[in-house]
């Protein structure tokens, strides 16, 4: 695995205590594209609400590994990490 910056290692920390908790997580982001990141541990269940909830409703992104819900919250530009690895990557259910 890729070593995590210290921010995405304390992120995944702290989903990880969630997870083993069964507990949902959602994390309003400083972000202008994008709101808030959720995440269902029980599911493997990703969810985000865009900043633009008009045009785009709170899209939910099945079998999202933790780490990569840690990596995408920790990321300095949420929107282009959206773009760049979650998007092409996980398909919306």
């Amino acid at each position: 695995m890729a070593k995590l910056g210290a921010a995405a290692q304390t992120v995944t920390e702290i989903l990880q205590k969630v997870a083993e908790r069964g507990e949902t997580v959602n994390r309003d982001v400083s972000s202008s594209a994008i709101e808030n990141i959720g995440y269902m541990p029980l599911a493997d269940m990703m969810t985000i609400r865009f900043a633009n909830r008009d045009a785009y409703p709170t899209y939910e992104y099945p079998d999202v590994d933790l780490v990569d819900v840690a990596k995408f919250m920790a990321a300095q530009s949420k929107g282009r990490h959206y773009h760049k690895w979650i998007k092409p990557y996980y398909g919306i259910s």
